[in-house]
């Protein structure tokens, strides 16, 4: 089923840390633009910033901050104090995929599983949508692709490592 949760700006931008920090890959959305450092480098790297955010005291995999930018889709920057409305999956809204603890953080009364007493599956919930969107002639079309190769969501970027610079003078030997 699809969830519906209120969130602060603080609370999008650590949501979207823990979501897309690759541990289980990087899901899919809309709405945001990011910037993350590429898959390829290992989470633990001293390049990953981390940090322990259920202090247990040490740093799992689904702590490590990848992100390099984030911005709303117009490019406007996510506001710390505003409220956004986001859409997602019931699996991660119950812990699924890394997010227990963050979902743990947010007030239920904020949190609306939108169940469907049909018990409708997602995938038809959004096929039926793309039917719709289909019939007026919006989805996929030159003015509104369906995915921007241009513009994509999501840039894959490789961080400079922190490397000691190389000495252009040789020592003799004696």
């Amino acid at each position: 089923t699809i969830s519906v949760i209120q969130m602060s700006g603080k609370e999008l931008k650590l949501f979207l840390r823990i979501a897309e920090n690759g541990s289980r890959g990087f899901p899919p959305l809309s709405g945001v633009k990011l910037r993350v450092q590429g898959f390829w480098d290992d989470p633990f790297a001293a390049e990953v910033k981390s940090s322990d955010l259920d202090h247990n005291g040490k740093i799992d995999a689904w702590e490590a901050d990848r992100i390099i930018e984030l911005k709303l889709e117009n490019g406007d920057k996510i506001q710390d104090s505003k409220m956004y409305k986001v859409a997602t999956i019931d699996f991660l809204v119950r812990g699924g995929d890394d997010l227990g603890w963050f979902f743990s953080q947010i007030p239920q009364s904020r949190i609306t599983l939108q169940a469907d007493p049909r018990g409708t599956l997602l995938r038809d919930v959004v096929a039926n949508s793309i039917r719709e969107l289909g019939k007026s002639g919006t989805i996929n079309s030159p003015d509104q692709p369906l995915v921007n190769t241009d513009e994509p969501r999501i840039k894959f970027e490789k961080v400079a490592q922190n490397t000691k610079k190389k000495s252009r003078h040789r020592r003799r030997k004696k």
